[in-house]
C-alpha cells in the first residue's frame, strides 16, 4: 500500500466487519481507557483478526462513489455554529475567529485539534465544568482555539464560542497538523439542511451500491 498522500486518516472496510465484542454498541476502540475493539489495544503486526459472517447483497465489483457525493476533504473552510457560551465575546473576538487563517498545531489527537494563529479571545476566563460534545470549539486563556474531537470528554470548563457543524466534522477531523483551517459562520438551520444533505448523499450511496450489485 502506498503511504498517504492526503488527509490524516484511512478506512479500510472488510466483507463481513472484523467480529469484536461490542462495547456500549460498539466495535470501536478507546485506547486512553484501554477497550473495546481488539482487546482494547491498537492492532500491530502480525495480529489476526477475525470477521464476520459475509453480508448477503454487496456492491457490484468495481464499484466507485459518484464524485460529486464525495465530501471535499480538500476544503480549508469549516462551517460553525454558535456555540453555548457565545455571548461571553464580543465582536473583535469572533471577527478574529471568522478571518484567521488556523494552522493545525502538532499537540492534536482524537482528544482535540489544537489550532496556531491569531488569539481570538484571552479575556472570557474559566468556567464552572458544564457539558460539552464533538466539534465544541473552546477558547482557553492563550486565547487560540480547541476543537472537541471523538475522544474528547462530556464536560469542560473553557468557554465554547463555537460547534463545528456536524457536515463538516469529518472534513475537520481530516487535517492533518501544519494545514490550514478556516471558520465560516452559518445559522444552526443552515447546519441542520448541510447535514441532511449530507444524509441523503450516503443514502443515495448506499442504494446506488446495492442497484449495482
Amino acid at each position: 500500500m502506498e503511504r498517504l498522500t492526503a488527509g490524516r486518516f484511512l478506512y479500510l472496510a472488510f466483507s463481513g466487519a472484523i467480529e469484536v465484542p461490542e462495547v456500549l454498541g460498539s466495535r470501536s476502540t478507546y485506547l486512553p481507557g484501554h477497550f473495546g475493539g481488539y482487546n482494547g489495544r491498537m492492532i500491530t503486526r502480525d495480529d489476526i483478526l477475525p470477521l464476520g459472517p459475509a453480508p448477503t447483497s454487496t456492491p457490484a465489483e468495481g464499484f466507485t462513489c459518484p464524485p460529486e457525493l464525495l465530501p471535499r476533504y480538500d476544503s480549508a473552510a469549516v462551517r460553525i455554529t454558535r456555540g453555548p457560551h457565545a455571548d461571553l465575546f464580543d465582536a473583535d473576538a469572533w471577527k478574529r475567529l471568522t478571518e484567521t487563517e488556523f494552522v493545525v498545531s502538532t499537540a492534536s489527537d482524537r482528544t482535540g485539534y489544537k489550532l496556531k494563529g491569531k488569539a481570538v479571545s484571552a479575556s472570557a476566563g474559566n468556567l464552572p465544568s458544564d457539558p460539552s460534545c464533538q466539534g465544541a470549539i473552546q477558547i482557553p486563556g492563550d486565547g487560540t482555539p480547541i476543537v472537541l474531537m471523538a475522544d474528547a470528554p462530556t464536560v469542560g470548563g473553557y468557554p465554547k464560542i463555537a460547534v463545528v457543524a456536524d457536515a463538516d466534522l469529518p472534513i475537520f477531523a481530516q487535517r492533518s497538523p501544519g494545514e490550514i483551517v478556516r471558520f465560516q459562520l452559518v445559522t444552526i438551520e443552515q447546519s441542520q439542511r448541510a447535514l441532511k444533505r449530507r444524509a441523503s448523499d450516503l443514502y443515495t450511496i448506499g442504494a446506488t451500491g446495492a442497484a449495482s450489485a
